[in-house]
């Protein structure tokens, strides 16, 4: 990983790629073992698969940069939009219904214990998996990729408050479902 990385210094290596191509790739190298390890996770860890996307994902990114806009939307949420876009075209593609997701990842979400019985865990999985994909997304992004309400505004093209409000009902959504049973 690139030590010396800063917004500042990511603004000018994004600029200046703008113009020379190869500067890109310092981006690409500093954000390709995140998006990566997103992709692999969405992909149920197919390396042959994920390897594809993860390529479409940056050469995307490279040949759209001329409209990436700094003043509208960060890179880094710019670049897992790309990269949750190219994971729906795949799975749309090859009808494949819903993305993975890792229950783990939501365990401390729902203070799910190792000891927990795995038929609570079972439920939260089930549960889980019925939200409808952009609820996943964001959940997904928020707790595992650690998005912040501004990051996952940018990317859905909602307001930092919508994204709040649109997590918290989804948290009490699912939570109210395990309550229940």
């Amino acid at each position: 990983m690139i030590e010396d990385w800063s917004l500042e210094k990511e603004r000018i290596l994004l600029k200046t790629a703008k113009k020379e191509p190869e500067v890109f790739g310092e981006v690409y190298r500093f954000y390709f073992n995140k998006i990566h390890r997103y992709v692999s996770l969405k992909v149920s860890n197919d390396s042959a698969l994920a390897n594809e996307l993860v390529s479409n994902v940056f050469y995307k990114a490279l040949v759209k940069l001329n409209r990436y806009d700094e003043n509208r939307m960060s890179f880094s949420p710019w670049l897992y939009k790309i990269a949750l876009n190219e994971i729906r075209m795949h799975f749309r593609k090859n009808q494949s219904g819903n993305f993975l997701f890792r229950l783990s990842d939501m365990e401390e979400v729902f203070s799910l214990d190792a000891d927990e019985g795995s038929e609570r865990k079972e439920d939260l999985a089930k549960h889980i998996a019925s939200l409808k994909e952009e609820e996943l997304s964001i959940i997904e992004l928020r707790f595992y990729e650690n998005f912040s309400f501004k990051e996952l505004g940018e990317v859905f093209n909602k307001s930092e408050e919508a994204i709040k409000m649109k997590t918290h009902r989804i948290i009490k959504k699912l939570k109210s479902k395990i309550v229940k049973q």
